[in-house]
Order: C-alpha cells, then structure tokens, then sequence
C-alpha cells in the first residue's frame, strides 16, 4: 500500500530563508532528506522548498520554482513538485502557473499567507492568480487561514487544500466541497485526536496524508495514521489514492514514474 506525502519541504542547494533554523537544520543536504524519507516508509512526496515558501522577490520566486523542476526531473519515481506563487509579483507567478500546467504538474503551494506583501488568501492579487489556478484545473495547497472559508466561497470550483488540522473551524471548512484537508503540522502527527476528527468531519475521500517534513518526524505521522485511519479502506484512499486522483484530474500526468515522456491523462483541462 503506497504512502505519499503531501506536503514536504526539501533542503533548498543553498538555503537562504532557513539558515539557523533548528527547524529545517536537520538535514546537510537534499539528498540526505530523501534517504531519510525513503527509510521511513514515504513511496512519493510533494515538494517545495521553504526557499520557495519564503520567498520575498522575484529573483527568489523564479530561483525556487527553477530549482524544484530541477529536483523532479532528477528523480521522477519519488518527487513531484509544487509550483510557487506570490501576490506581488503577479506576471512572474502567471509565468510559473503556465509552465507547470503545460508540463502537466497541477499542484500549486504549499503558499502561505503570513508573510510580507501577502495577505489573506481571498484579497485581490491572491485572487487573480487563483483564477487562473482554476482556469487550469491546478489544486491548490493552503497555509490554513480563516480566508480559506471566503476563498472557497467566491470559487466554489477551485480545488482547494486546507494545511494542517485547525480543529476551531473544521466544521465550517468541511461544509465546503472543494476543500479538502492534509493532516501535516503540529495538530497531526504529535497529537492524539485531530486525525480521527478530520476523518469525521471531511470523509475519507477528501483527507490526504502529510506531515511538513523536513520540520516534523514521518514516523510520527505514519503511527497516528495507523491508529487514526484503522479501516483498510480508509487507509488506503488517505495515504495515496486521494492525492493521485487530485494529481491526475484535468489532464494532469500520472506522477511517482520513471520517464519524463509521460502523456497527460485524457481528461480535458478546464479553460
């Protein structure tokens, strides 16, 4: 049974954004990173860097993204790479979004909406690019935000992922279809409840399997999977099932394969 996380951060070739932080310190290299992963049970993961994450300028915004199709295309079987965005530089994430589509790569973010000249994820530039997101039938991957909620209002078909487990509006965020929850974070792996309540609320259909490592141990997550998704079946979607269907919807490529070649699925992109 396959197990491919969702939501990691590799070690950028020469991080800039992470230098002295003991949460990303852990690992001298990407390549270590990936040893580590494999060891620990990880089949495939999406990947950005929190270079990328983190990045406040256009030469860093194109630096990233250059750097994660790079890490792809050496390792096609395991990695699968998210495209970065940032709302002030909105011709240069345009740019990006096209050249991940036209490459059949559908997965945008993680973003996150707490850094500077960012914001809430429903104010104008967020939206324009989200828009075209949903343009491509790309999904895309949320810092958790209460804006998440009016996002998902104004574009009821954009395929949303909620990051991390907030147990305070989890109700409310499960009330809107096109959101779907990675168990990532703080509230995931290290404590005993918010899996079981995130399968409660959303179904096992839309709980996709994450853990935000290289910050959080993957053992961690896979032992609280275990306990908190018990029915095989459940499992089974949670850990792998659901992400690839996201990954291969709207022409998307079948991803985790050896050759590069691979023709999109035969499924018609919106737009």
């Amino acid at each position: 049974m396959k197990v491919i996380d969702s939501h990691v951060h590799l070690p950028a070739r020469s991080p800039k954004k992470t230098q002295g932080n003991p949460f990303y310190d852990y690992f001298s290299s990407t390549a270590d990173a990936l040893r580590y992963a494999r060891h620990a049970g990880v089949d495939g993961m999406v990947f950005t860097t929190m270079d990328g994450v983190w990045c406040d300028t256009q030469e860093e915004l194109d630096s990233a993204n250059q750097e994660v199709l790079e890490l792809y295309e050496s390792d096609p079987e395991f990695l699968y790479p998210g495209v970065q965005i940032h709302p002030a530089y909105l011709e240069c994430s345009k740019k990006w979004l096209k050249i991940f589509h036209d490459k059949g790569l559908m997965w945008v973010g993680e973003l996150v909406h707490y850094r500077e000249k960012r914001g809430p994820y429903d104010r104008k530039e967020w939206m324009e690019l989200f828009h075209i997101c949903h343009k491509y039938g790309m999904v895309v991957q949320l810092h958790g935000d209460a804006s998440i909620i009016t996002l998902a209002k104004k574009l009821p078909e954009l395929r949303i992922v909620n990051s991390h487990i907030t147990i305070e509006n989890l109700p409310e965020l499960a009330t809107y279809p096109n959101i779907m929850i990675d168990v990532s974070g703080n509230a995931g792996g290290i404590r005993l409840g918010p899996m079981e309540a995130a399968l409660k609320y959303f179904g096992a259909d839309r709980v996709i399997f994450g853990t935000d490592f290289i910050a959080f141990q993957i053992e961690a997550f896979l032992c609280r999977a275990k306990q908190a998704f018990s029915k095989p079946a459940d499992y089974k979607k949670i850990m792998s099932e659901n992400l690839m269907r996201l990954l291969t919807g709207n022409g998307g490529i079948t991803p985790f394969q050896k050759d590069l070649q691979r023709e999109k699925n035969n499924v018609c992109s919106a737009g």
